[in-house]
């Protein structure tokens, strides 16, 4: 009877181990390149601007480490300013606590190898301050070392009514931005 119990408390106490240190387990990505893309980029064409920042910043979550981007957007369409952002508002590090705030992220980080990493294409996830969505298919493609492409796409799936969203998106998509420089802040 005695070793009934030692042997079932023995089996609870491992059982509760395990899934307390699955929590605390993080792996590294392994990110290339991202300081070609740190910068203020601008596409300006027909009374439209957009603008985005981007800086490099530590990533430090519950199930990942390692760096990646994150960063804002201005937008304004014949004259009128629609969306802006101050540099010095974006966080210092791309956490759990902040990551819902965070308006662009970008990473080409692999959990893998920095092998694995396309130097030139960086995974993007995106708030539309306008529409107020998320969508988590965007790019960003490095052409030049003055130029990238931003890509975004809506989310592929099935929705149920209440998450629907409208299909779009308030700023541009698939245009080519330059590096402007202007309001870069380390």
């Amino acid at each position: 009877m005695k070793t009934k119990h030692i042997l079932l408390f023995l089996v609870l106490y491992l059982n509760v181990n395990t899934l307390l240190a699955q929590d605390i387990i993080k792996r590294q990505t392994f990110a290339i390149n991202l300081e070609a893309y740190e910068d203020t980029w601008e596409y300006n064409e027909g009374g439209e601007i957009f603008r985005i920042y981007l800086k490099i910043v530590p990533k430090d979550t519950k199930f990942s480490y390692g760096l990646c981007l994150i960063g804002d957007y201005f937008y304004s369409k014949n004259n009128v300013i629609l969306d802006t952002y101050t540099a010095s508002d974006v966080p210092e590090v791309y956490n759990d606590i902040n990551s819902s705030k965070i308006i662009i992220y970008a990473s080409n980080g692999k959990y893998e190898s920095i092998s694995y990493a396309n130097p030139n294409e960086l995974n993007m996830f995106f708030y539309d301050k306008q529409r107020k969505k998320e969508v988590y298919s965007g790019k960003i493609q490095l052409l030049s070392s003055n130029q990238i492409r931003w890509i975004l796409e809506d989310d592929e799936g099935d929705y149920d009514a209440e998450d629907w969203v409208e299909p779009g998106f308030s700023v541009p998509t698939n245009i080519i931005l330059t590096r402007k420089s202007l309001t870069f802040v380390k």
